[in-house]
């Protein structure tokens, strides 16, 4: 059974080089991919990077609260604060762009 998206102690493990990175679905930011490594973004300003694409990442994380924005971003809607015309402003102050492809899907989610 899914945990609610509301739910803040959600969590995912993710496989790193010496074994597991737990972290809390309200705590992951954002995802950037980069060929076939991902790069996984905190709340805290940390950021770790994972031997997987981010399709692997993305089904990994609750679909209600994780949208794909981009080919390469991956973000947790509850951090978006702002989307202006370059893209999405995130609350850590991270700007991801949105592909104009994503972009109804996108303003769907979140209006």
């Amino acid at each position: 059974m899914k945990a609610p998206p509301d739910n803040p102690g959600k969590t995912v493990a993710f496989p790193v080089k010496n074994g597991y990175r737990i972290a809390r679905c309200a705590d992951i930011v954002r995802c950037e991919a980069a060929g076939n490594y991902t790069t996984v973004f905190l709340a805290n300003g940390q950021d770790f990077s994972l031997c997987k694409r981010l399709k692997e990442v993305e089904a990994m994380l609750p679909g209600e609260v994780f949208c794909r924005v981009h080919q390469s971003h991956l973000v947790n809607l509850g951090w978006v604060e702002l989307w202006v015309r370059e893209g999405l402003v995130l609350g850590n102050g991270a700007r991801v762009a949105v592909a104009r492809g994503r972009k109804d899907g996108l303003k769907s989610r979140l209006i």
